[in-house]
């Protein structure tokens, strides 16, 4: 059971993370399920809220944060065999030419 002091919390949080515009769209229905999440055993739970608020439940930490947009960027490289290009998260393609010869080992005729 959730007591006065708890809702009333929440609801300053959320007021803090809108930024202090009026949340029509956040009702007490949002505030219930937020502590539902906070007093289930379950370690892990997500909400999706109004305006993109994603509040998160990880184990014993509660998160709550509008997620960044991530702008697609679209990109072309012509690759030939042995280029490497390295990518904007960090991660890095590599060309390889596939052999043309098939193998064969550990396979059994019928």
């Amino acid at each position: 059971m959730a007591f006065p002091l708890q809702r009333r919390l929440i609801h300053l949080l959320l007021k803090y993370l809108y930024k202090g515009e009026t949340i029509k769209e956040i009702s007490a229905k949002h505030v219930a399920e937020i502590l539902t999440i906070v007093q289930r055993d379950n370690p892990s739970a997500q909400l999706n809220l109004p305006k993109g608020l994603l509040v998160r439940r990880v184990y014993d930490d509660l998160e709550a944060h509008f997620p960044k947009e991530m702008k697609v960027q679209e990109f072309y490289h012509q690759l030939e065999p042995g280029d490497r290009i390295a990518l904007l998260d960090g991660s890095e393609l590599k060309m390889r030419q596939k052999s043309s010869a098939v193998q064969t080992s550990g396979l059994t005729e019928l």
